[in-house]
């Protein structure tokens, strides 16, 4: 099952919270592609109970809903009104065909991943040639881990991890497994990526991300966080499929 702590589920389930990330996403995309993704087919892995799921169906073509979370899945069935599709899976062992996507959407996801080096190798095997999957994730190097709000627990001994999680009430335990910006980079190497992070910080706006990220962020030159690409908490890349595997 899916690690979620009370603090966790109450941004997951946050409306504003997940309409944003969801347009943010969009306008990346949207952005990347020169043609219309109202001709693009899209898979989003961990839609959870669909509230995402709901804006990338007005964007796409049409939209498949996967999450390993039988009684999410249900939820999004039963509150979701567009023509998507639900289903129950593990993204790790993903049941399409070879080059079925133009798109894939992974957001929040690897660290909750059993396999995390399977999960990519099954994003690469679903894509077509040429196309992207949208990846955003924790960085293991952020001061504050987001699943729990604790400074640097993620650094910890998972014993003592998990009793400080019980200890303040953030859960029953630590389950989350964080990687570096390096670590990330490795389990993504057989794709091009283009990180969109230092572009988001700088251009809030732009990405319908004025509730998230404060106006000050933005004043920074995009270099510095170019240099600083390391260190950002939360990555998010752009990650093609190029047309010569490997």
């Amino acid at each position: 099952m899916i690690y979620q702590s009370f603090y966790n589920r109450k941004r997951l389930f946050d409306p504003i919270s997940r309409r944003n990330k969801a347009c943010k996403v969009i306008a990346v995309l949207y952005e990347h592609f020169s043609i219309p993704l109202t001709s693009l087919n899209c898979l989003e892995i961990g839609c959870s109970a669909g509230i995402m799921t709901q804006y990338f169906a007005q964007a796409f073509k049409w939209v498949v809903g996967l999450d390993i979370d039988q009684a999410a899945v249900r939820a999004a069935v039963r509150e979701n009104f567009t023509q998507t599709n639900f289903i129950v899976a593990d993204g790790a062992y993903l049941p399409f065909k070879d080059e079925s996507f133009d798109v894939v959407i992974c957001t929040q996801v690897y660290e909750h991943a059993r396999n995390p080096t399977r999960m990519a190798e099954e994003i690469w095997r679903v894509l077509r040639q040429g196309g992207v999957c949208f990846f955003s994730g924790p960085n293991k190097l952020s001061l504050i881990e987001g699943h729990t709000g604790l400074p640097l627990i993620q650094w910890l001994p998972r014993r003592l991890a998990n009793w400080l999680v019980r200890l303040l009430k953030r859960g029953d335990k630590f389950e989350v497994n964080l990687m570096t910006y390096w670590e990330l980079q490795r389990l993504w190497r057989n794709f091009v990526i283009i990180d969109y992070g230092p572009t988001l910080l700088t251009n809030p706006s732009r990405f319908s991300l004025y509730e998230e990220i404060p106006r000050l962020f933005a004043l920074v030159p995009s270099i510095i966080y170019q240099w600083l690409a390391f260190a950002i908490p939360n990555l998010n890349w752009v990650l093609i499929k190029s047309a010569k595997e490997g």
